[in-house]
C-alpha cells in the first residue's frame, strides 16, 4: 500500500499540484474508518462514523460490485461517467482498464477527502491522474461545485451522463450528494435550454450579429466607461412581479443613484415617468422588441446591448447606445481585437444578470436591486411586472408543490412549470423554476466574488445570500443626493471614431470565401451520399481516397475561420449534431452528421452571403 500511495501522490504532485497539496497536509484518514482485507486480498472499509457501521464493499470479493456497477453501461454509446463517490477507486480503475472506449471525460465527486485519500493507498490511480479529461472535486464544500459542473458541460452535452452511486457514500452523506446531483440536473436544463435555443434560432441570432454591425461602431464603448461610477451608487431595476408595488420610489431617484434597467421593466418605467440612465438588452428573439413597441424613450437614456440582441432594437434607438462585447465567437473575438477595445462584459443567464456585471464594470458601489424576484408567488399573481410583454399570471401553489400552470402570454400558450424550493426574503421558502433556480445561484456565486455592498431592495421573492434586505424607499434614503455626478458622467459617454477600413476588408475576405466554399460544400455533399451505400464496409471505409476527399472537403469549410465569422452560431445545431461522440465503427451514422452538415451549409450560404453583402455596402459609411 505504501508503494501505491507513493505512486499516486507522486503524479498528483506532477499532474495536480493543488490536490497533492491537499492531500499531503491532510496526512493520515484518522478515526472513523477502517481498512479490512478480504479473503482475496482485497482491501475494504468499515465506516465507523455514523452509528452503525458502514460497509463500503463486499467483506468478500468487492470486484462483484464493480462489475455490477459497470454492467448497466450501455456499450453502443458514449458517455461521461461522474462517481458519486469514489469509494476505494476500484470502479474508476475498472472503468478505466475496461471500458475507456466508450467514455469521453469522466469525473469523480467525493464528500470526504479522506476516503479520496485512502482510495490513494489501495489503489493505483496514477496513470488516471495524468489524463486531463479526469476531473475530480473533493467536498464537503461545494461552493466551487457549479462551476465544476459547468466545465463538464460540453463533454456532457457531447455524449450521455451516466451517474454511477457509490452507495455507502451516499447513505454516508446523503446531503451533500443530493444537493451536488440537484445542482448537475438544474445545469442540464439550462445548457439545453440555451442549446435548443440556438439549435432552434442560431440563423436569427447569427443575423442579428451581422446587422448589429452598423450599431456597433456607432456605438460607445464599455471600455470608454469603466469604471467611471467608481464610488456612485446604481439601481438595478429588473421586471419581477414586485416591481410595480414600489416602482414609484424610482421617480425621484436619477440624482441619488445611475438607474440601470432591463428591458422587460422598460415599459413599466416609462408608465410612472421614470428615465432610467441605462435599459440593457441581450434577447436574441423578436419577441423582445415588443418590450419598446409604442414607447418613447427619452434621448438621454442609453441603450446597453450586446451583440446577439435583436436587430432592430439598437437600429431604432433613438439616443445613444452602448456595446457590450461577448467573448463568445469568433466575430465577437475579431471585433476586440481587430476594432476595439470595446470590453468584454459575461452575457450570464438572464439580462439581469448582464445589468448587474455592467453596474459592477462601471465601478457602482453600492448597487441596489428591484423587482428581482426570481421565484413565484405562492399566493398566486404573475411572473412579471404587469408592463412586462413576458407577463403570466398562475395561480395560488400549494406548499412543496412540484408544479405549476403558468397562463398564456404575447404569442404563447400556457406552460406547466417544474418548481424547485428555496429560501424567500420573507423567512419562508418560495416556489421557482428550475431555470431560475440556477439564475440565483450564479447570482449568489457572483454576489461572493464582488467587494461592494449589494442591497436586495426587490422587497419579494427569493432570499439572494451575499445581499442586506431593506425596503427600497428606506435603502434610497440612505442615499444622499450626488448633484449632477451621475448624469455628468452619462452625459460625458459619446462614441470614439473608428476606422472603417479594418471592418470593410474584412467582410470583403468573408464575402470572398463565402462565395468559394460553394464547390468543396457541393462535393462534400456528393461524396457522403456515395460513401453511404458502402458503409457496411465499416471502419475501413476511412482508408479509402473518397474519405479523405469528404473529410477534405468538411475541414475546408469547418474549420475556415472566415466562414466561422459568417456562420458561426447559425450552423450550430449542424455542429451539434456532428460533435455528438459515436462509436468508430458507426459509419453510417458518422455519414449522416456529414450530410447533415454540409446540407444545412448549402441551405444557410446563399443567406449570408447576402447579409454580408448588405452589411457591407452598410458600413461603407464607417470612419
Amino acid at each position: 500500500m505504501t508503494d501505491i500511495l507513493h505512486q499516486n501522490l507522486e503524479a498528483l504532485r506532477q499532474h495536480r499540484p493543488e490536490l497533492a497539496a491537499r492531500m499531503e497536509s491532510l496526512g493520515s484518514p484518522g478515526t472513523g474508518y477502517h481498512l479490512h482485507e478480504t479473503p482475496g486480498g482485497w482491501p475494504t472499509l468499515e465506516y465507523l462514523g455514523g452509528g452503525d457501521p458502514v460497509w463500503w464493499y463486499s467483506r468478500h470479493d468487492p470486484r462483484r460490485e464493480v462489475d455490477r456497477e459497470l454492467a448497466a453501461l450501455e456499450q453502443d454509446h458514449i458517455y461521461v461517467p461522474l462517481l458519486a463517490g469514489i469509494g476505494l477507486g476500484y470502479t474508476l480503475r475498472r472503468l478505466w482498464d475496461t471500458r475507456r472506449s466508450d467514455f469521453f471525460d469522466v469525473a469523480v465527486l467525493e464528500a470526504d477527502p479522506r476516503v479520496f485519500r485512502l482510495s490513494l493507498q489501495t489503489t493505483r490511480l496514477d496513470d488516471i491522474f495524468a489524463e486531463p479529461r479526469a476531473r475530480f472535486y473533493l467536498g464537503p464544500d461545494l461552493t466551487e461545485w457549479p462551476a465544476f459542473v459547468r466545465g463538464i458541460m460540453p463533454a456532457v452535452m457531447s455524449s450521455t451522463l451516466r451517474i454511477l452511486p457509490h452507495h455507502p457514500s451516499l447513505q454516508c452523506h446523503a446531503a451533500f450528494y443530493q444537493a451536488a446531483l440537484e445542482t448537475i440536473k438544474q445545469q442540464i436544463t439550462l445548457t439545453r435550454a440555451e442549446f435548443d435555443l440556438l439549435i432552434r434560432t442560431g440563423p436569427h441570432i447569427q443575423e442579428n450579429l451581422w446587422l448589429n454591425l452598423p450599431a456597433i461602431f456607432r456605438s460607445i464603448s464599455l471600455h470608454q466607461a469603466w469604471g467611471g461610477l467608481r464610488g456612485l451608487p446604481a439601481v438595478v431595476i429588473a421586471a419581477g412581479p414586485s416591481l410595480d408595488k414600489n416602482v414609484h420610489h424610482l421617480k425621484n431617484a436619477r440624482d441619488r443613484a445611475a438607474l440601470i434597467a432591463v428591458d422587460t421593466a422598460c415599459r413599466t418605467l416609462v408608465n410612472q415617468g421614470i428615465v432610467p440612465h441605462v435599459v440593457v438588452t441581450t434577447d436574441p428573439t423578436e419577441l423582445n422588441r415588443r418590450h419598446f413597441e409604442g414607447l418613447t424613450p427619452m434621448p438621454e437614456t442609453i441603450l446597453a446591448f450586446d451583440p446577439e440582441a435583436d436587430r432592430e432594437i439598437p437600429r431604432q434607438w433613438p439616443g445613444r447606445t452602448l456595446f457590450l462585447n461577448l467573448d463568445k465567437t469568433v466575430m465577437t473575438r475579431w471585433l476586440e481585437s481587430a476594432c476595439g477595445p470595446w470590453g468584454f462584459l459575461p452575457k450570464g443567464g438572464s439580462v439581469g444578470h448582464t445589468a448587474f456585471y455592467l453596474a459592477r464594470e462601471l465601478g457602482a458601489d453600492p448597487i441596489l436591486f428591484v423587482g428581482l424576484d426570481l421565484a413565484f408567488d405562492p399566493q398566486g399573481g404573475t411572473t412579471h411586472a404587469a408592463a412586462s410583454a413576458l407577463r403570466r399570471s398562475h395561480a395560488p401553489i400549494a406548499e412543496g408543490a412540484r408544479t405549476a400552470a403558468l397562463g398564456p402570454r404575447a404569442n404563447a400558450g400556457a406552460v406547466l412549470e417544474d418548481l424547485v424550493w428555496v429560501p424567500g426574503v420573507e423567512g419562508r421558502n418560495v416556489p421557482t423554476s428550475r431555470i431560475m433556480a440556477l439564475y440565483i445561484q450564479r447570482f449568489e456565486e457572483d454576489f461572493a466574488q464582488t467587494s461592494v455592498r449589494l442591497v436586495d431592495a426587490t422587497e419579494g421573492g427569493a432570499r439572494l445570500r451575499g445581499t442586506d434586505l431593506m425596503s427600497l424607499a428606506e435603502a434610497l434614503r440612505q442615499l444622499p443626493p450626488m448633484e449632477d455626478a451621475i448624469q455628468s458622467f452619462f452625459d460625458s459617454l459619446h462614441p470614439a471614431p473608428r476606422d472603417g477600413s479594418v471592418i470593410r476588408g474584412q467582410l470583403d475576405r468573408v464575402i470572398q470565401t463565402l462565395e468559394a466554399a460553394a464547390e468543396p460544400a457541393r462535393k462534400g455533399l456528393q461524396l457522403a451520399a456515395s460513401l453511404y451505400a458502402h458503409a457496411g464496409q465499416g471502419i475501413h471505409l476511412r482508408g479509402t481516397p473518397e474519405w479523405q476527399d469528404l473529410e477534405s472537403c468538411f475541414s475546408s469549410l469547418y474549420d475556415s475561420p472566415e466562414i466561422k465569422w459568417a456562420m458561426e452560431q447559425a450552423l450550430f445545431a449542424a455542429v451539434y449534431a456532428f460533435i455528438q461522440k459515436e462509436r468508430s465503427d458507426q459509419m453510417e451514422l458518422r455519414l449522416a452528421k456529414y450530410r447533415q452538415f454540409f446540407e444545412a451549409f448549402s441551405t444557410l450560404r446563399p443567406q449570408f452571403l447576402d447579409v454580408a453583402l448588405q452589411v457591407r455596402k452598410a458600413i461603407e459609411t464607417c470612419s
